[in-house]
């Protein structure tokens, strides 16, 4: 199984429409395969349905049959194409929460409606589409209140 990445991984930009207006967000570069051969709908279901856990992508010129996941989700034929670009065997597919995060904001979700979907907070939410890092609201919130916080 392919390992997860480093925290400097390298990103690539997907960009989308929604209503004419052109949205993007970063991905790291391992899933943009998903993106290229399934399009941002499929991509995303994908993201919601293995982010985080292993999943095992077929050969090029398997026989697939319905029943298994990745099949069942994006057909036998995405399936392959899959195998063939990202390379058959079982990889680790990332979160991308902050991606995630952007793509249902264009989509007109609240910020608690997100946080539901991910399972995450509405200050994760919040903090994802305000840009804001962790260590930078710490010290944002430990100046107001008076305190020195190491950089």
């Amino acid at each position: 199984m392919k390992n997860r990445p480093a925290q400097d991984e390298t990103k690539v930009t997907i960009r989308w429409d929604v209503d004419g207006k052109t949205h993007k967000a970063e991905v790291p570069e391992l899933v943009s395969p998903f993106f290229d051969v399934l399009g941002v709908e499929l991509a995303v279901s994908l993201l919601l349905e293995w982010g985080g856990t292993p999943l095992y992508l077929p050969r090029p010129h398997s026989i697939l049959r319905q029943g298994g996941d990745l099949v069942d989700l994006v057909g036998a034929d995405k399936a392959r194409q899959l195998g063939g670009t990202i390379g058959a065997g079982h990889i680790k597919i990332p979160i991308c929460r902050e991606f995630l995060c952007r793509y249902f904001h264009s989509q007109g979700f609240s910020k608690l409606k997100i946080a539901r979907k991910l399972k995450v907070s509405d200050e994760t939410v919040r903090r994802i589409l305000n840009g804001r890092r962790t260590s930078e609201l710490r010290r944002l919130y430990a100046h107001r209140r008076g305190k020195a916080v190491a950089a």
